[in-house]
């Protein structure tokens, strides 16, 4: 079992809990950030999330797919997705995939891929499973942020990786094209900020306003949707 693996094992009860009790409102901007990205993409769809953890995208997703799985590889993040109706299903991020070719119209990822150390074969395998014309949404933790600033100052729970806009870019295969970059927590150094009502209006608003600009190759989570063509 990985440090990771074993890391969200141990907190997967808690893992919403904490979330809503410590910092509601910085979450709260995290996921429905992801659910605003992927939403244009997946209505009718046929979709999977790689590291669904509890399901807390999933659950804002639900209603506009055709069908929607998650994958993870924590059991016990993976008890608390089925706990809301989720289907989700035990895999390991980094081995094959366990789907066939072309299963999905869309596959995303956030809040995993900075914790997959064989993160080119996973993207391959997330374009296996990919339909052509389909796309892939992935968000990485940038190497070119105020998150990877801080990172230097204290020690992570599991291992964690960073990425540049063009370093994530050389993961992706020939067939995959770049439509658009877009970002997660532009300026805001700590959730801890979003405790201070004033302060937390200003920066919600701030970063929303802010992922529309070129300063989200800066985000503390950098997500390019990609789209798939394959040769007939």
């Amino acid at each position: 079992m990985s440090n990771t693996q074993g890391y969200y094992n141990t907190t997967g009860g808690s893992y919403d809990t904490d979330r809503i009790i410590k910092y509601p409102h910085y979450y709260k901007l995290l996921y429905d950030s992801a659910v605003s990205i992927v939403e244009p993409y997946i209505h009718g769809k046929k979709a999977l999330e790689v590291g669904c953890g509890t399901g807390m995208v999933m659950e804002r997703l639900r209603d506009s797919t055709q069908s929607l799985i998650g994958i993870d590889n924590s059991r016990t993040m993976l008890n608390e997705a089925r706990r809301k109706g989720l289907d989700v299903r035990e895999a390991d991020a980094n081995q094959l995939l366990p789907f066939s070719d072309n299963a999905f119209d869309v596959v995303y990822s956030f809040k995993v891929l900075g914790h997959v150390e064989r993160i080119g074969p996973l993207i391959q395998e997330a374009t296996r499973i990919t339909q052509n014309g389909g796309h892939l949404i992935l968000e990485f933790y940038n190497a070119w942020s105020i998150r990877r600033l801080i990172s230097f100052l204290s020690a992570e729970d599991v291992y964690t990786r960073f990425d540049s806009y063009w370093g994530a870019k050389k993961y992706l295969p020939p067939m995959c094209t770049v439509e658009k970059v877009t970002g997660i927590r532009i300026i805001s150094p700590t959730g801890h900020l979003y405790r201070i009502p004033i302060l937390r209006s200003v920066l919600c608003w701030l970063e929303r306003f802010l992922a529309r600009t070129p300063l989200v190759y800066f985000a503390s989570f950098l997500v390019l949707v990609c789209r798939v063509h394959k040769q007939k």
